[in-house]
């Protein structure tokens, strides 16, 4: 399935968020996939690791932490074909606001991802290969606003809980340019430390693959646990 976001005709019949859908647990794991990917050679979806490519490895995590996946992405990024519908980020005003992201940026596509689901959220960047479906269940049954994972007290990671409630802020950070984690911060984001939501996480839960090296190293984490 693919949605255009950005066309307002498939909000007509949006449903209304209301404080006892905010605050319920979140069934939905958006996977975000819109990172160009320019130090990998083309975008990062597609990439390839143990046969797999990151989109599909990101789907199987939020599958196994037992929420319903979805992949968000700007509408000219390349993305495998993988059983999740994909929603788009249309090149207009961020998740409805009337906001414009000079340049891609992360925050957008969370935002869009909210004003479509029009429900809570788990997500997830699709550059997390190592990542415990643990932590994006713990994840879901928080009811607060927005979370983020942490480490040692700072946000470590584009992990988050999120409901509706929160895509105005968001769009506007990304409307300005504005760092990431420290407009999550600024948002009111409660910070979730990596260790308290899952015991044993592992020391590679939060690495990130950015560029051909970081691929390199992946693989071999794989190769050397088979």
């Amino acid at each position: 399935m693919l949605v255009r976001m950005g066309d307002p005709s498939w909000m007509t019949d949006a449903p209304v968020l209301t404080d006892a859908t905010a605050s319920r647990p979140a069934r939905l794991g958006v996977v975000l996939a819109g990172g160009r990917g320019r130090r990998l050679g083309g975008d990062k979806a597609g990439a390839i690791l143990g046969r797999q490519t990151l989109l599909a490895r990101a789907i199987a995590t939020v599958r196994a932490a037992g929420l319903d996946p979805r992949t968000c992405a700007r509408e000219d990024t390349v993305l495998p074909v993988e059983n999740a519908p994909a929603w788009r980020e249309f090149s207009g005003p961020v998740g409805g606001t009337g906001l414009r992201a000079p340049e891609p940026h992360p925050l957008a596509g969370l935002a869009f991802a909210l004003d479509y689901a029009k429900e809570p959220i788990v997500a997830l960047p699709v550059d997390l290969p190592f990542l415990p479906p643990a932590v994006l269940a713990a994840l879901a049954a928080r009811t607060e606003p927005l979370v983020v994972v942490a480490v040692d007290g700072q946000p470590a990671a584009l992990v988050v809980r999120a409901d509706p409630r929160v895509a105005p802020a968001l769009a506007s950070a990304a409307a300005d340019g504005a760092p990431a984690m420290k407009s999550l911060v600024a948002a009111g984001a409660v910070l979730a430390d990596l260790h308290d939501l899952v015991e044993f996480p592992g020391p590679d839960a939060l690495f990130n693959v950015n560029d051909r090296d970081d691929l390199r190293r992946a693989q071999a984490q794989l190769d050397g646990a088979a």
